[in-house]
């Protein structure tokens, strides 16, 4: 009833609160799971349960769900992607940068690019695409500077105009 406001208040908070204690109570997980899944409108308490439900099985694919549940305004999924993220899940991280890269928050963005560009392409190509961002450059230039000098310079260079770090690192380079 909450979920789609059927005979009560919508209210997606007391929606999310209902189905964690349907999933903790159910002894048979995959007959919740089959349930949710035969929902004919995913929304955002769908998606967040199919989170848990996956992030209990310790698979990659809770934060796929978590993602597209806080595409559509869920906190409860922001804060459990967030949480896997600090647990150094890399597809959490990335997915947490584009989140903060679509509401303009390009510091934290970065921030979240970075800790994922080792290991994940995709958030190196994102940290490439916002280098005229001089958090970005200077990143991208610390990134670079045990891996390939001429990349870690161009980058420095990049940001120096704004970022002094940045000129204080092509220091090392003279």
């Amino acid at each position: 009833g909450y979920e789609k406001g059927l005979g009560v208040t919508q209210d997606f908070n007391l929606a999310c609160e209902f189905y964690q204690k349907a999933f903790e109570e159910e002894e048979k997980k995959d007959k919740t799971l089959k349930s949710l899944i035969e929902l004919k409108e995913g929304g955002p308490v769908f998606y967040y349960q199919l989170g848990v439900y996956y992030e209990k099985k310790q698979s990659l694919e809770a934060s796929d769900w978590y993602y597209k549940a806080i595409q559509q305004g869920s906190a409860h999924a922001f804060n459990a992607l967030t949480q896997l993220a600090q647990k150094g899940m890399q597809e959490a991280q990335y997915q947490l940068a584009q989140y903060y890269e679509s509401k303009q928050n390009i510091p934290e963005a970065i921030n979240y690019y970075m800790q994922s560009a080792e290991k994940n392409n995709n958030a190196l190509q994102a940290l490439i695409r916002l280098s005229a961002h001089p958090e970005a450059a200077y990143s991208l230039g610390c990134y670079y500077e045990l891996k390939d000098l001429n990349q870690s310079s161009h980058y420095y260079r990049l940001a120096a105009s704004k970022k002094p770090e940045a000129l204080t690192a092509l220091m090392k380079f003279a």
